[in-house]
């Protein structure tokens, strides 16, 4: 089972990691959170989706838009962002949202010692 502090843990670091853009910030998460909240209660939904996929669901949109820089897509391409670059301007924000949100709980998980070596030290290179 997972440790609830752990958990609140990551989810204090993730409001933390929004950044104060006009929309894709920590407001935006908790909306989208609240939104998924209320579509995973409704019966048509609810009958087919087990702990682990609300679980899910709910991580996914807590981390859905973390450290949102505050430009779309089509600008970091455009002006040639390193963040760009680094998905050769293929989904730039989607993976990058993804990549931060892993490192920031590899982060987490090898300051607790809870990472073999190797993988500690991928996670400390993000």
């Amino acid at each position: 089972a997972l440790p609830i502090w752990n958990l609140i843990r990551y989810l204090q670091k993730l409001q933390d990691g929004y950044q104060a853009v006009p929309f894709h910030n920590y407001q935006h998460a908790a909306d989208v959170c609240q939104g998924t909240h209320y579509f995973l209660l409704q019966e048509k939904i609810s009958v087919h989706v087990q702990p682990l996929d609300i679980y899910c669901m709910a991580l996914g949109a807590a981390l859905h838009d973390f450290a949102h820089p505050g430009f779309n897509n089509a600008f970091l391409v455009a002006s040639k962002h390193d963040t760009a670059i680094m998905y050769n301007d293929v989904s730039v924000l989607e993976n990058h949202h993804a990549r931060t949100a892993f490192a920031l709980l590899g982060g987490l998980a090898a300051a607790d010692g809870q990472l073999p070596g190797a993988e500690r030290d991928v996670c400390s290179d993000w």
